[in-house]
């Protein structure tokens, strides 16, 4: 608003010197002076008279489309008023130019708005398929290491926990005791033969519930192989891995399996083997030794726990 009066002030003192100076001429060539002091004041005049008409048509103008100019540099409106002169024309010309700057420049705002848009929507989509990936790489990598029927453990996770565990003992001797349960049904091609194949299945699956509910969360338990179950204790000693196994024996024995309309009910032999016991250094002697523990239960008339005393014995 000061800039607004100030300019307004000066134009004013300019057209009111530019009249004076008129004044003065239009004096001196009515009276006709012929004196040289006049003359040489009428020239002065005239002079001043053109300075002031190129300042305010010419420089004026101009110093406003340089100071439109500058501001354009920084991107402000820089839009200027014109005239039908010329300079006039200079401005429309820049006003033109400037409209089609600031409207390259709008574009160009709208475009750098649809690209962060179309970005965010790409980084969106890509995040959600990063875990759609991430959810199906986890559920491939459990079904590699999960047995179809039962959803527990399969073999191959089972060697390999195996191996794992005792590699943990030999890294940390402070905790030396290792237990392996080998759990097989009894008789149970014949319940096969008698009920079906489909009523065994429910059986194994009732069992695979029941082991998962009778052990920790730090133990392993897998189908090893058709109708036989392991379960890896690890920091668990040949006391502790009987407790564990007769309980889950005389859980299976008083269990009813449903299917149909039908209550199944089965009974398991269980065979152990800890380490350390004697003859046994390594993941194949504690399987042999729990194998030949499960062998010697089946033989002694099945349902039952046998601990393995070593490959020695």
């Amino acid at each position: 608003m000061k800039k607004a009066i100030e300019k307004s002030l000066t134009a004013k003192i300019s057209l009111a010197v530019a009249a004076v100076l008129v004044f003065f001429i239009s004096m001196i060539i009515f009276l006709d002076i012929k004196d040289e002091k006049w003359d040489i004041l009428a020239i002065l005049c005239v002079g001043l008279f053109q300075i002031l008409l190129l300042r305010l048509t010419v420089m004026k103008p101009l110093g406003r489309l340089r100071s439109a100019m500058l501001k354009a540099e920084v991107g402000e409106d820089s839009r200027i008023e014109t005239s039908a002169d010329e300079i006039g024309e200079l401005g429309r010309m820049f006003n033109g130019m400037m409209g089609r700057i600031n409207a390259l420049g709008q574009d160009a705002i709208t475009r750098e708005k649809e690209i962060v848009r179309q970005k965010e929507e790409l980084e969106k989509e890509f995040q959600e398929k990063s875990l759609e990936l991430e959810r199906a790489n986890k559920k491939l990598a459990q079904m590699a290491v999960t047995d179809g029927l039962t959803k527990l453990f399969n073999h191959k996770f089972f060697q390999d926990s195996l191996k794992r565990e005792f590699k943990r003992l030999a890294r940390h001797r402070a905790l030396p005791f290792l237990s392996l349960a080998i759990l097989d049904i009894d008789n149970f091609k014949a319940f096969n033969d008698t009920y079906g194949h489909q009523a065994g299945d429910a059986v194994l699956k009732g069992i695979s519930q029941l082991l998962k509910d009778s052990v920790r969360i730090t133990d392993t338990v897998a189908r090893y192989g058709g109708e036989e179950f392991v379960i890896l204790m690890p920091e668990t000693d040949g006391d502790g891995t009987e407790v564990v196994a007769e309980r889950i024996r005389k859980t299976v024995e008083e269990s009813e399996f449903n299917y149909k309309d039908e209550k199944l009910k089965v009974t398991v032999s269980i065979g152990l083997a800890s380490y350390p016991q004697e003859g046994i250094a390594s993941e194949e002697d504690i399987l042999k030794a729990a194998d030949i523990a499960l062998y010697k239960a089946k033989e002694a008339g099945r349902n039952r726990v046998v601990m393995s005393k070593g490959l020695s014995s």
